[in-house]
């Protein structure tokens, strides 16, 4: 069963009523627990026939880190921007699994992409969530968050449209083939306002209790998962954890369009570009992600990027001083 959280509806029900709405068959919240996406589907066709065109993107735009609860308050604590959508990528469920969010880098660009699982006020929800993503990078980051393009994949109504254009002063291209949220990569290392490690320490084990109790959530996903918290492990070691033979994981990661391999590389990749920008010595990286020596973390990492760790990082001290 696909469910949201308790601190999303309830945000999602305040709005409602602060609008003057009514729908006459609200579900009940509680203090734990979540709620079925079939559930909150039947305040969002109410909105469909009820409220304004502009509603979906005034909620998203109104949405605080803090109405996402610990998820929220875990990504107001992150100390960039890339930190930020590492978690966003990860756990984005506990919020709601009623889409699927990934997230892709190119040279330039890093590359939010939404793929919504529900029918119902299908435009309305997606403005949300694209609105919500795009006011709090700005809140996030004290209004220095840019955006380079937003993707969707129909023709929203021309308020809705402006309001998008106002919100991320950026070029907005309907009726494409994905909804996406393109990211200058000279944004990644933008710290965030309220940064405090120590509070993403203290986070963590929460979210990753809660993102693991989850029922909805994809292989390629819980894979990454897993392998982020252990980039060392192996293919056996996988597929043990997730309570599969080694056989039977490779072809659930082949169904998903990837494999072992290519999610061990994009969290080694990931961790590496993390730990270069934090200043850890390349000899202890290579450590962490099971590198014989520093030289073969050099070779895999020039593999990876075209490049070596040291020119990395002098391009990341360089956006940060542009």
């Amino acid at each position: 069963m696909r469910t949201v959280s308790q601190s999303y509806l309830k945000s999602l029900l305040k709005y409602v009523a602060d609008k003057g709405l009514a729908p006459s068959d609200l579900p009940a919240t509680a203090e734990k627990g979540r709620i079925s996406l079939l559930e909150q589907d039947k305040v969002w066709k109410y909105l469909n026939d009820y409220a304004e065109p502009l509603f979906g993107f005034e909620f998203g735009c109104r949405l605080s880190a803090a109405d996402l609860g610990v998820f929220g308050h875990l990504l107001m604590s992150a100390a960039t921007l890339d930190e930020a959508l590492t978690f966003l990528r990860d756990y984005y469920p506990i919020v709601g699994d009623g889409g699927i969010i990934s997230i892709e880098s190119t040279q330039a660009d890093c590359i939010i992409n939404y793929q919504p699982l529900y029918k119902d006020a299908r435009a309305l929800r997606i403005e949300a969530v694209m609105a919500c993503l795009m006011s709090l990078g700005h809140k996030l980051t004290s209004a220095t968050f840019s955006i380079k393009s937003l993707s969707l994949d129909y023709q929203p109504e021309s308020s809705v449209l402006e309001s998008f254009v106002n919100l991320g002063d950026c070029d907005i291209q309907v009726n494409q083939k994905q909804i996406q949220l393109v990211i200058p990569k000279a944004m990644m290392h933008q710290a965030f306002e309220y940064a405090d490690s120590s509070v993403v320490d203290s986070l963590l084990p929460s979210v990753i209790e809660q993102f693991s109790q989850l029922e909805h959530v994809p292989v390629a996903q819980k894979a990454a998962h897993l392998i982020n918290l252990e980039p060392t492990m192996t293919r056996a070691q996988l597929a043990q954890k997730m309570g599969l033979s080694e056989r039977s994981c490779c072809r659930y990661l082949k169904t998903s369009g990837t494999s072992f391999a290519i999610l061990k590389q994009e969290v080694c990749l990931r961790q590496s570009e993390q730990m270069i920008s934090n200043n850890l010595p390349i000899e202890r990286i290579a450590e962490v992600l099971g590198y014989s020596d520093a030289s073969a973390f050099i070779k895999a990492f020039k593999g990876w990027t075209g490049i070596t760790p040291g020119q990395f990082k002098r391009r990341t001290v360089s956006s940060r001083n542009a």
